[in-house]
């Protein structure tokens, strides 16, 4: 058999095993977004999605603490944000009645509540529960490395493994056909 029939069956087989790992979702950032509405003193959650795209730094005052929380209770992050009702104009500062906001986080596959804590008493403003919105996003991605790490099952694998598996299965290949011919 001469060699340069192997090649296209190798590179047969490197298509098969790596067609599996192109199908794999793209790893791009995700946030979860919580809409709000405020008046006065009460908040209400007007809804909740997760989204794919990189979640705000925030590092502004610590006006309102978010906490993230997953489904025990534990803390799993903390950032800080300026009261939403108040908005800067040229002649100044508005202070707003009633406003609606969102609160934006990262993306976290054990994220169950994200609770609004008043950052100068302390006092809590709201806890809502996004666990439907993590887990259903995650069920419409099952393909998703953040879901599936968390869910048990392991991603796509990564081309360049079974690069070099192919790469190796050819160079045997060869050799074992170079060796064969006198």
């Amino acid at each position: 058999m001469k060699p340069w029939y192997l090649m296209p069956c190798i590179l047969m087989l490197a298509l098969v095993f790596c067609m599996p790992c192109a199908a794999g979702e793209n790893v791009t950032p995700k946030a979860v977004v919580l809409d709000l509405s405020l008046s006065g003193d009460t908040v209400h959650v007007v809804g909740s999605r997760v989204v794919y795209n990189y979640p705000p730094d925030n590092r502004a005052t610590e006006t309102i603490v978010i906490r993230m929380l997953d489904g025990r209770g534990t803390l799993l992050g903390e950032q800080g944000i300026d009261d939403p009702r108040i908005a800067y104009v040229e002649e100044g500062i508005v202070i707003r009645d009633s406003v609606n906001f969102s609160v934006i986080v990262p993306f976290q596959r054990d994220l169950a509540t994200i609770s609004l804590v008043n950052g100068t008493t302390g006092a809590g403003m709201i806890a809502a529960d996004v666990s439907g919105s993590v887990n259903g996003f995650c069920k419409e991605h099952t393909g998703d490395p953040d879901c599936a790490a968390a869910a048990g099952t392991s991603p796509p694998l990564p081309v360049a493994p079974v690069a070099v598996i192919v790469a190796v299965l050819a160079g045997t290949a060869w050799y074992l056909l170079e060796k064969k011919e006198p």
